[in-house]
């Protein structure tokens, strides 16, 4: 182990050696450890266990090169050892004066400190690590990391957690921004310009699905406009969930409702006095009656925007309603975006139907636009615009194949009429001439 203690063990196997801070004997028998003390702090390599030999660093008095002292500020008591006689700073892991140690634990320079450490994070269990950072592997709380590394041992920190609402609102800007930049470019395509002598029409102004695809875009952005209950979009109206009837009579002395508390609602979750469904009951005012949901959704208008009259562009119209809703409702304002798109049964309707948010409608309307949806056979608006003009290519082409046949055939025509009356005229001509010298003859 080093050149002052030499392990040797009688027996074959391994050898037990016990390293420890206790200054009395450990619990094992003699024969696997025999000793007492921190072997480490025997050898030199560890400050000592007793805090008792440690000096008061506030006490003053001469210290010299190696002397271990501590020092209590804040109620964090903190242990050192001198690097030098007669230090004129003040105990700091900056120092280079001194060095912080850990009692009864190996001495270590100080930007080894912290590389095996543990922390309390709200005054929960002890948290540790082999390095100075400290991140959810560790500790377990997603998002949030810190460095001690600059950390006094025993010492306390304090941070804050917040919410960062500006990157949601970055992506809701943006998503706002390209919206418009789509109906922009759609309105430039089927738009029709007359400024009083040039009339300008768009490439695609006589195309009704291009045409109505901007409004189309606007009533998939609205959305539905009754509420899916399953939707995390969705509330019931329901001020409070319990899970059965029988709790009933105790929430209304829990929550003291008297005659100017009607309409209080509360969901049951298994009413057994409807089959173990879930149903509701309304505070009257003196006693809970049957009552229905009354589902409401979170919807475009709730975090600021909205169409303009008579448009297809969306507007922010109140930027602290979309920021208040970030702060007060995230979970919300992510579904409204980015809910997964599902078909369930709607208890509000009482059939099947879809629900989806907003930038999955977008996406699957595009997709059914240009694609077509194979299961219901719909080729969508896209592709039978291409065929449809396709189908006007081959029509036009086959036009232009008759016609060409029929100028080959007329040339033909005409160019055999042309050779049968030149060889009349040529016949005609002889003829003359021959009725010419039969009267010169004569």
């Amino acid at each position: 182990m080093s050149d002052r203690f030499v392990v040797r063990n009688d027996d074959a196997g391994s050898v037990g050696l016990t390293l420890h801070e206790s200054s009395s004997w450990d619990s094992l028998s003699s024969s696997a450890n025999e000793g007492r003390g921190n072997i480490l702090e025997l050898m030199g390599l560890a400050a000592p266990a007793d805090t008792s030999t440690y000096a008061d660093f506030d006490a003053g008095g001469a210290v010299a090169n190696g002397d271990y002292l501590y020092r209590t500020v804040g109620g964090e008591t903190t242990y050192w050892q001198a690097m030098q006689a007669s230090p004129s700073e003040n105990p700091s892991i900056t120092s280079t004066q001194w060095r912080q140690v850990i009692p009864g634990v190996g001495r270590a320079i100080s930007d080894e400190l912290g590389k095996n450490s543990q922390v309390k994070v709200n005054g929960g269990d002890l948290v540790y690590s082999n390095k100075t950072s400290f991140t959810e592997d560790e500790h377990g709380y997603d998002g949030i990391s810190f460095d001690i590394a600059n950390v006094s041992i025993g010492a306390t920190g304090t941070f804050t957690v917040a919410k960062d609402s500006s990157r949601a609102k970055s992506a809701i800007d943006n998503f706002v921004t390209e919206f418009n930049d789509a109906q922009d470019y759609i309105k430039s395509l089927v738009s029709v310009t007359n400024d009083g002598e040039t009339v300008t029409s768009g490439k695609f102004s006589s195309n009704i699905e291009i045409s109505r695809l901007g409004s189309q875009l606007r009533k998939t952005v609205f959305g539905e406009s009754i509420p899916h209950s399953e939707s995390a979009t969705t509330t019931d109206g329901a001020n409070v969930i319990i899970s059965d009837e029988t709790k009933l009579a105790q929430l209304a002395l829990d929550l003291k409702l008297g005659s100017n508390d009607g309409g209080y609602t509360v969901k049951i979750l298994e009413d057994s006095t409807n089959g173990n469904n879930v149903s509701y009951r309304a505070w009257d005012g003196s006693a809970w009656q049957a009552s229905d949901a009354v589902y409401s959704s979170f919807r475009l208008s709730n975090i600021g925007l909205d169409f303009g009259i008579g448009s297809d562009r969306l507007q922010v119209k109140n930027s602290s309603l979309l920021l208040d809703a970030l702060e007060d409702e995230p979970d919300k304002v992510q579904a409204l975006f980015d809910q997964a798109s599902t078909t369930t049964y709607d208890a509000n309707t009482q059939k099947s139907r879809a629900y989806e948010g907003v930038s999955q409608a977008v996406d699957n309307f595009i997709t059914s636009f240009l694609s077509g949806d194979s299961g219901s056979g719909y080729k969508g608006a896209y592709n039978t615009h291409i065929e449809s003009i396709r189908s006007q290519n081959k029509r036009l082409d086959e036009r232009i194949e008759d016609f060409e046949t029929y100028i080959e055939q007329r040339e033909k025509t005409l160019s055999e009429g042309f050779m049968r009356m030149e060889e009349m005229q040529s016949k005609l001509n002889t003829q003359l001439q021959t009725l010419q010298n039969s009267f010169k003859k004569s």
